[in-house]
């Protein structure tokens, strides 16, 4: 009987004293944050392993996050999808009724009389009364594309798709989303935003624009001018051509991802934002995604010391 509780106490006092030394590990990677000094000589181990070295953290991560979280080819990869498309039509369909209204409030100009009335039978004749006004349908796509691109919803799609990046490449990739999904995904949204805006993303959409309806009046012939109502082939014109129009832009996009991801420099980005970042927001993130994890190294640490208190008890008879 006196082996029986020898064996249960040694077991149970190892389990703890393995399970104590596995809890006291994990948060010497965490804590304390600050160095603990006893009159001026500094306690080894603190700060934790984390605070001691957060700027090395923030480097490593910085190059993880661009060579293999979030590279460049990543969000070229994410912009060629399907679904990116879809969105790029619906949105041409919507700022196309608009360029159209807008065109036809202007039907008091020499243009515009001659656009919105009885339509020329001659196609080149068409052709150049296009040229006239199209840098005015050019213009609102420019404009609506770039107002969709800077409202929250932009902000959303933008955040959606980075968080959906980085999540698929395991658990740096997760706690990265976790911690710094804000700063980089508006970081990333502001990059494309300023890229539209600029004059290079400008004359871009307009190129597109001009080439898309400029060859499907070539190619419609003489169809295109049966329809006295001008504003009505333009809107047949428009749902016929959206599809190119936004594999066109798309296309356009993922062209632009180099210059964008110049600006965005994500090793920077995230080297400053990990310096910034509160290490109790730090650690808060890492144990709610590792939690899984660190209960494992803690009922590891308890079994290893359950098996030494029983390896005792044959060592003790």
């Amino acid at each position: 009987m006196s082996l029986l509780w020898n064996a249960i106490l040694l077991t149970a006092v190892g389990a703890f004293i393995g399970w104590a030394t596995s809890a006291v590990a994990v948060w010497l990677i965490f804590r304390p944050h600050e160095p603990v000094y006893v009159g001026r000589v500094r306690v080894p181990l603190t700060p934790g392993v984390l605070p001691r070295h957060r700027g090395e953290l923030g480097r490593a991560l910085g190059e993880l996050v661009e060579g293999t979280l979030l590279p460049e080819r990543a969000i070229a990869a994410r912009l060629e999808e399907a679904d990116v498309r879809r969105l790029l039509q619906l949105f041409l369909l919507r700022t196309g009724r608009r360029a159209v209204a807008h065109l036809r409030a202007k039907e008091g100009s020499a243009a515009g009389a001659s656009f919105f009335g009885l339509v020329p039978e001659s196609r080149q004749e068409l052709l150049r009364l296009w040229e006239d006004l199209a840098p005015d349908v050019a213009f609102h796509v420019w404009q609506g594309l770039l107002r969709r691109a800077s409202s929250a919803e932009g902000y959303a799609l933008v955040a959606e798709w980075t968080v959906r990046v980085l999540e698929e490449q395991g658990f740096v990739g997760r706690t990265v989303a976790r911690t710094l999904r804000e700063p980089i995904a508006r970081s990333l949204h502001r990059a494309f935003v300023r890229y539209l805006a600029s004059q290079g993303g400008r004359e871009v959409v307009r190129q597109v624009v001009h080439q898309v309806v400029r060859d499907a009046f070539s190619d419609g012939g003489e169809a295109w001018s049966r329809d006295p109502i001008l504003r009505r082939t333009l809107l047949r014109l428009l749902r016929r051509e959206a599809p190119r129009l936004a594999a066109l832009l798309q296309t356009a996009l993922v062209r632009a991802v180099p210059e964008v991801y110049r600006a965005l420099r994500p090793a920077e980005l995230v080297e400053r934002e990990v310096a910034r970042i509160p290490m109790t927001l730090v650690e808060e993130a890492v144990r709610r995604i590792a939690h899984r994890e660190i209960r494992a190294i803690l009922v590891l640490g308890a079994a290893l010391g359950a098996g030494i208190g029983i390896l005792q008890v044959f060592f003790l008879r």
